[in-house]
């Protein structure tokens, strides 16, 4: 049956084999929908996610059908084999397979905005903020204020410049790289995975540069007046001082901040596509 530009769709109701494969895919894609930023945000409604997830995975079915199911086709998933339906656990152990691959490819972008929380916390400490947390939509947990206003920022960000579409287009390319029903744990993937969540204060650090090196530097001058002039109320004058030039340096923030993130994001774009290579590819 053709679809559009002869796309081949899924004829789910006809084969026992088709709908585990249909199920392969849906399992990978939700991976991603349970961790990648935007796509599992809980202001999201449930019925939106999983309407989402069945309709990309029922897209990348089509797309993938002759390349696993047709006549002649490139990858054979091994529990799918001529010989008959595997058992239940062969397969129950499959999806979580394909659920934990779809779960890392998301985990390599979530760094990118556990980064940008990072940073706000650095930032609303240094302004004495440290007390203000309000709930996160993303992680569903309580966070700090300046922490929201970066998540907001990266959410802006990512979707202004089309960076979003960066999460699909990855799992798309992991059908090729790393086929249904393979899945390897090489040490190499732990290093990535390790090296990249170490990076993660590194480029918190970096997006909270300008305010944090502004406020260090405040403080010790207010430090310097302390021990100068002990009879001054240094917390009176330091606490809307440090509030007042925050403000402004987040202002200097704001203005490279879509810079800085497209560098941070191409970085853990790349992140994702080596994980999926060293699964594929076991090296």
């Amino acid at each position: 049956m053709i679809v559009g530009a002869g796309l081949s769709i899924v004829p789910f109701i006809h084969s026992v084999e088709d709908i585990i494969f249909f199920f392969y895919i849906f399992a990978r894609v939700g991976g991603l929908f349970l961790i990648a930023p935007l796509l599992s945000n809980y202001f999201m409604p449930v019925s939106l996610r999983i309407f989402l997830t069945v309709m990309i995975s029922l897209l990348l079915g089509m797309v993938l059908y002759s390349d696993y199911r047709g006549p002649d086709p490139t990858f054979v998933i091994k529990e799918l084999t001529h010989n008959g339906i595997t058992s239940l656990f062969s397969l129950t152990v499959a999806m979580i397979q394909e659920l934990s691959i779809g779960f890392l490819i998301g985990f390599s972008f979530i760094i990118l905005y556990e980064a940008t929380l990072l940073a706000g916390q650095f930032i609303g400490v240094m302004m004495g903020f440290s007390i203000t947390e309000i709930l996160d939509p993303v992680s569903n947990i309580s966070q700090g204020l300046l922490g929201q206003l970066f998540s907001l920022a990266t959410v802006l960000t990512i979707v202004s410049f089309d960076l979003h579409h960066q999460f699909i287009k990855v799992l798309a390319h992991s059908f090729t790289v790393l086929p249904l029903g393979q899945y390897h744990l090489p040490y190499e993937l732990l290093q990535d995975i390790t090296h990249g969540t170490g990076r993660l204060f590194q480029h918190g650090f970096q997006i909270g540069a300008i305010p944090f090196s502004i406020l260090f530097l405040v403080t010790i001058a207010l430090g310097f007046m302390a021990r100068v002039m002990p009879e001054m109320n240094i917390f009176m004058v330091g606490f809307p001082l440090k509030i007042f030039i925050g403000y402004y340096g987040l202002l200097l923030t704001m203005n490279f901040f879509p810079f800085v993130l497209r560098q941070i994001f191409a970085e853990y774009y790349n992140l994702a596509n080596r994980v999926i290579h060293h699964m594929g590819t076991g090296l």
